[in-house]
């Protein structure tokens, strides 16, 4: 028998090999530092000068006013007068909707975007402005007009209106009615600020668009086996975020409040004029009563008795 020999690892090879390939490696370190530093500054300017988007949410609990019979007009259900709204997705839809969103961006002015000019971005304003655009009358055309142009300070006491490009404009004094088409309105410089020098670049869009784009960031979820559901939605201002939701529930709140001023009114009507038409037929029963009663000559059965007792007596 004869004995094959064992395989054998040279392990002094694979030191040596896995050496070589290290020193290969390394003599591109600059490289490696190169693209670490490139790394480094790319995600510095990153956060230096990408728009932050801020999340802000708001819980409110949607009333079921059928539950227990708490509606003073429960009694009214069966007769369609009066459902009570505890469908919960009915009023999601109806936080959704267009027309709700569009008298918030109306109410709030959310049409209007202010932008300051910057050295990379231009970021947004809010609330923070320099100056402010008071429309003392506005056009028919006012909500369905697309339109922008760039406020350029010129002095402490005039500004100057520029096309979006900056190719043309006009001076004006702030506080000086100007006539547009988008209506009459002046623009006022902001008291506790003496002077600004960068231009304010403004941005009109339709009512309708603006709306919807809110309409659709707006998140709602409806928490699992209740009445309660979560608004949220997300902005690159956080302030107009909050402002957007608060004043989004409002108006919920405003049409809810309107929405029952309705239905007390129509019931009140249709009860109204129940009570007449049934007082009418009352009377009407009453009147023919007694007219049968002319007619076929009858008499008062208590009446007659009692004159024939006098009588006797």
């Amino acid at each position: 028998m004869q004995n094959s020999p064992l395989p054998t690892t040279d392990t002094s090879q694979k030191s040596l090999d896995i050496k070589e390939q290290l020193f290969i490696y390394l003599s591109y370190w600059k490289w490696f530092v190169l693209g670490v530093l490139l790394c480094l500054v790319g995600v510095y300017f990153y956060l230096r000068y990408s728009v932050p988007q801020y999340g802000v949410s708001a819980t409110i609990l949607i009333k079921d006013e059928k539950k227990g019979g708490s509606s003073e007009l429960s009694a009214f259900s069966d007769l369609n007068i009066f459902a009570g709204k505890n469908n919960v997705d009915n009023e999601i839809a109806i936080l959704k909707s267009k027309t709700l969103s569009q008298g918030v961006v109306s109410e709030l002015g959310l049409d209007l975007t202010y932008y300051v000019e910057g050295r990379v971005i231009n970021p947004e304003l809010y609330k923070d402005l320099p100056l402010s655009i008071q429309f003392k009358e506005k056009s028919n055309r006012y909500y369905s007009i697309d339109t922008s142009f760039v406020i350029s300070p010129v002095s402490n006491e005039a500004f100057k209106i520029l096309r979006f490009d900056k190719s043309k404009g006009k001076t004006y004094r702030y506080g000086q009615v100007i006539t547009s088409n988008l209506g009459s309105f002046s623009v006022e410089k902001v008291a506790n600020i003496e002077s600004f020098d960068n231009d304010i670049f403004v941005i009109k869009s339709r009512l309708t668009s603006r709306a919807n784009d809110y309409s659709n960031r707006v998140q709602i979820v409806n928490q699992n086996k209740t009445n309660v559901i979560q608004l949220s939605i997300v902005d690159n201002v956080e302030q107009k975020g909050i402002d957007y939701l608060n004043m989004l529930i409002q108006k919920y709140n405003e049409d809810a409040v309107a929405d029952r001023n309705q239905i007390a009114k129509s019931t009140e009507k249709f009860i109204n004029e129940r009570l007449e038409i049934i007082t009418n037929e009352l009377e009407g029963v009453e009147k023919n009563a007694e007219t049968f009663k002319r007619e076929n000559r009858l008499t008062n059965l208590e009446e007659d008795a009692s004159l024939n007792l006098s009588s006797l007596c």
